[in-house]
Formats: structure tokens, C-alpha cells, sequence
């Protein structure tokens, strides 16, 4: 307590209730020593707009009741806070969606979606047409093994995929296959990329800008588009992670784990839940593996994919620095600032996509990687 206000040792004490009250030790014990049962554990964590957070609660500290907890359905107004994770998370990737599949790149710009998209393209002979939603774009191979569906906009993709996946999964009993690919940047590398991804006209053949004047125009950048960056930034995963029923820090856990990936399986839940005969759609989290790449293991892709999807390896496409040479000084001044305390209170913002944007980067934080090295 010290730390956070100077001076203020020995003024402050943590009472542990023994020493506030010393004739009811042997009673505080005996409760301490209590082993909350299952059904315990389930009326404590209820079943309202607060019990995802409960049950995360009590699973982070290991007390997870050895049943299923029933997540009630979200109330309007309720509050937004990550459902029970489903646990259904595979270390093996040993699901062939080279097949008779429909392999969806739902991913935030400048995290490697073009070089995914063109990476299936180009393995299976094709070409992407505009669908009905014009931020959606579809591939289909001549001999009907494989549709590629590529986008920035998650919700535009599952409104697509839920009646396309109908029609091609359930009512003609082809039992299509379905994977997405999403995946996501350490934002100290994310924020220079999508800077110059704006800049690139001017800055690729400029031979007057200097790095210095870069940077001041960054950090201008970092002001004048900070809504639309928190926007491009949350667009995709948390919307992911809420249909999945997981969170990103355990994500990030797992890709640590796996060295780059996490695959998560289809959602669990009722025929009436995976089909809607009267819409004529199907539960995209219900019929779709999600795979979760992090692009800070470039080297480890081309495996991934390799096994997911056989035939022909991944290869990454030419970064900036080769598409644009004389951009390079520039560009690695850029990447070199280091956000100030004022520029992160812009970046995190005060909006409904905060949090986000403070999950995202505590991730990539060395405090994160200090806590994996105590947990390990």
C-alpha cells in the first residue's frame, strides 16, 4: 500500500478477523474449512445477468461445481460479461478442411488477410466475387471441394454464412465443413502498420518526409483517428470470443501454449439451437471451427495451415519494407515511438470498446508475460 501512497506504512493493516476477534478463532476456522458443495456452488452462482461472472470467478480459482451451469438467456440491457467458457478447446490439429469445406477469413485489416485469402485462392484455382453484402467475398472452387469466404466484417459474414451454411450444410446434406480463420497483432506493431497503410501513396515514392516529420505525423494520426482505430481494432474478435463463449486472455493463454493457434471447436448446443427451419439458417458457432492466430509467430503459419488444410504450404506475402523500400527508415522510426501516457489514454478512449482495447494491450504487456513466468 506504500507503493501506491508514500507514507502511509504501518497506517494501514489487513485483519485477517483472528486478530479482531481472538475467542472466535476455532469458529472462523471451522468455516474456512467448509467445502462448498456442487449445489452450493450453483445457488451461489445463480442464474441471472451476473452468473457468467460468477462462474468465471469461481473456475479461475479452481471451485468450478462438477456440473453444467445453464447460462440464462441475456436480458435486454444486460450486462455484457463473458459466458462460461465452453472448455472445448483442441491441442491437435487433426481436422482435414481441405475437403468439401467452406473456409471463412474473418479478420481485422492489416493482420494478414490478404495473404490468407490469396494463400487459398491461389491453392485452389479461383476467384472471389462479391456477394449480397458487398463487405463479403466469396470464392468457389470449379469442383465444388472448397468455398473461401473473405472479410473485414464479422457481422455481415455470419448474416451471410448462417443462410449459405443452411442451404449447403443442412438441407442438401452435404455436411460442408466449415473453419474460420481469424487472427491478431501485438498492437505496438498493429497502430505503425495502419499508419502507413494510410499514408502509403504519399510516403512509398516521398523522398522530402523525413523520419522525424513521420513520427510527428503519427502521433497526429494516433489523435485524429483514434474512434475509428478503436473501432477497426474491436470490429472482429470480441464479437468472436462471445459466440465462441471464451475470452481473450484465455486465447492469448493458449496460443502461448500452442506456439501461435488456438483451435476452438464448434459450440455445444440443442438441434433447435444448430437449425432454424423456419428462417432457414443455422448457427454459425455451431456448425464452424474457429482457428486463432497470432501473427507475432509468422514462422509457425505455414504448419498450422498446413495441417488444417493440405496440399500446398503457406507462404507468407511481401512485407512493407519489401513492397516499398524507400518507405524503410520511416517506417522503422514509426514502429520505434513509444506511446506516451497521454496518447494511451486517447488510444483506450472512453467508449463502449475500452475495455477491449485495455484487454488487448495488457496481452501483449510485459505484466502479462511476468504473470505467465510466476503461474509457470
Amino acid at each position: 500500500f506504500d507503493e501506491v501512497i508514500p507514507g502511509h506504512r504501518n497506517k494501514y493493516s489487513s485483519s485477517n478477523g483472528d486478530d479482531v476477534c481472538p475467542t472466535n478463532v476455532e469458529r472462523n476456522n471451522a468455516v474456512k474449512a467448509y467445502v462448498l458443495s456442487d449445489e452450493e456452488k450453483l445457488n451461489m452462482i445463480g442464474k441471472d445477468k451476473l452468473s457468467p461472472y460468477m462462474a468465471e470467478w469461481f473456475q479461475v480459482y479452481g471451485h468450478s461445481p462438477n456440473m453444467e451451469i445453464v447460462a440464462p438467456p441475456k436480458a435486454e440491457g444486460a450486462l455484457t460479461v463473458p459466458e462460461q467458457p465452453s472448455m472445448n478447446f483442441q491441442q491437435t490439429l487433426d481436422t482435414d478442411f481441405g475437403e468439401n469445406s467452406i473456409i471463412s477469413v474473418i479478420n481485422t485489416p492489416k493482420c494478414g488477410t490478404g495473404g490468407l485469402s490469396y494463400h487459398f485462392q491461389e491453392m485452389y484455382n479461383t476467384y472471389f466475387r462479391v456477394t449480397r453484402f458487398k463487405q463479403v467475398k466469396l470464392a468457389e472452387s470449379r469442383d465444388s471441394r472448397i468455398d473461401i469466404l473473405r472479410s473485414h466484417m464479422v457481422g455481415k459474414s455470419f448474416l451471410f454464412l448462417k443462410t449459405y451454411l443452411y442451404e449447403h450444410y443442412y438441407r442438401m446434406g452435404r455436411h460442408k465443413k466449415c473453419l474460420i480463420i481469424t487472427a491478431i497483432r501485438d498492437p505496438k506493431s498493429w497502430f505503425p502498420s495502419m499508419f502507413m497503410e494510410d499514408v502509403r501513396r504519399d510516403y512509398c515514392e516521398a523522398t522530402d518526409i523525413t523520419s522525424e516529420q513521420a513520427v510527428a505525423n503519427y502521433r497526429k494520426w494516433i489523435i485524429e483517428r483514434a474512434y475509428a482505430n478503436r473501432l477497426w481494432a474491436q470490429l472482429n474478435i470480441p464479437y468472436l470470443l462471445e459466440m465462441y463463449r471464451t475470452t481473450l486472455t484465455e486465447q492469448m493463454n493458449i496460443i502461448t501454449m500452442n506456439s501461435g493457434y488456438s483451435l476452438i471447436d464448434p459450440v455445444s448446443m440443442s438441434p433447435d439451437e444448430m437449425v432454424n427451419d423456419v428462417d432457414e439458417t443455422v448457427s454459425v458457432p455451431g456448425v464452424c471451427s474457429l482457428l486463432f492466430l497470432d501473427m507475432e509467430y509468422p514462422a509457425r503459419w505455414s504448419d498450422i495451415l498446413l495441417k488444417l488444410v493440405p496440399g500446398k504450404r503457406y507462404s507468407p506475402p511481401l512485407d512493407r519494407f519489401q513492397l516499398c523500400p524507400a518507405n524503410s527508415e520511416r517506417y522503422h522510426a514509426v514502429k520505434e515511438h513509444k506511446f506516451t501516457e497521454s496518447e494511451m489514454k486517447i488510444i483506450y478512449g472512453d467508449d463502449e470498446y475500452s475495455p477491449y482495447m485495455h484487454d488487448w494491450f495488457y496481452n501483449y504487456s510485459q505484466d502479462r508475460k511476468k504473470q505467465q513466468e510466476v503461474s509457470q
